[in-house]
């Protein structure tokens, strides 16, 4: 390569960085602009549940105080998630904060299923969990909320891209494994759909910011292509990796690892291996 074309292409370079710089302040300026606008009717939507909680517009019954707890809870999730991407938003490194506590895994899946079975029912898709008998008393060191973001991105995704009258498989099971000459305990969840498998070319880019797979657009066209790399983020920051497993015609699996509360730990199974990609670290 001669001087000249050795200018020419340093010059292509430097517009081609300016030209990604410039679309990820784009999309940077979006997501805050969605978050933003997202807030005020979640905030308007909070003082509602507020007011009939309080019985400012007349008496409620027990039921009725469950499904209204229940609507305020997951608003006000919401409202942190959003206040949180805001701030993520802000930086490179995509880091959200967190409040690590011991958190029972399996009877927090157990509830969300719950919740998502009038939406599966809508999609005509069946939703079977089997936990591993032994994980029931074993705890995770985990930020209840991030949990929750990552375990509604996955079910959604697996009612959304099934087909009908598809099966939702999700387990939990746990294992060990030596890392540095020491020992590390987690649980181990996983959730298949037999909707669409994820095109060969495209499965190295599924974790990656603001992508989705041309067969996941082409079935549902709305998406911002941050759910999976979000769950990656937070996953990773406690200490877990997440992974998938996808062939055509044979639907997909996610799997996402939590280290265990290391007092509640018994005698672990050591029949699952680590998939070959995954850096655990703390």
């Amino acid at each position: 390569m001669n001087e000249a074309e050795l200018t020419q292409r340093i010059k292509q370079l430097e517009e081609e960085n300016a030209d990604l710089k410039r679309r990820h302040k784009m999309k940077s300026e979006f997501l805050s602009m969605v978050a933003h606008q997202l807030r005020t009717p979640l905030s308007g939507i909070k003082w509602t549940f507020k007011m009939l909680l309080d019985e400012n517009q007349g008496c409620v019954t027990t039921e009725q105080r469950e499904i209204l707890e229940k609507g305020m809870d997951s608003n006000e999730r919401m409202l942190r998630l959003l206040k949180e991407i805001m701030v993520a938003n802000q930086n490179e490194n995509w880091k959200f904060s967190y409040r690590f506590k011991p958190l029972d895994l399996t009877h927090l899946i157990q509830q969300l299923l719950a919740e998502f079975q009038q939406e599966a029912k809508a999609h005509k898709v069946h939703i079977n969990f089997t936990p591993d008998a032994s994980t029931e008393k074993i705890l995770v060191r985990a930020d209840k909320d991030k949990i929750i973001l990552i375990l509604e991105n996955l079910v959604e995704n697996a009612i959304k891209y099934n087909e009908p009258y598809g099966t939702i498989q999700v387990g939990l099971s746990q294992y060990s494994t030596e890392e540095n000459g020491g020992r590390k305990d987690f649980l181990k969840f996983s959730i298949h759909n037999t909707g669409l498998s994820i095109p060969m070319d495209e499965q190295s880019k599924l974790f990656s910011k603001f992508f989705r797979a041309s067969n996941a657009r082409k079935k549902i066209q709305t998406g911002t292509g941050l759910g999976l790399f979000t769950s990656k983020q937070v996953v990773e920051q406690h200490g877990g990796g997440i992974w998938f497993s996808s062939q055509p015609g044979s639907g997909t699996t996610f799997y996402f690892t939590l280290p265990v509360v290391k007092m509640q730990v018994g005698s672990l199974s050591t029949s699952h291996h680590l998939h070959p990609d995954i850096q655990y670290r703390t």
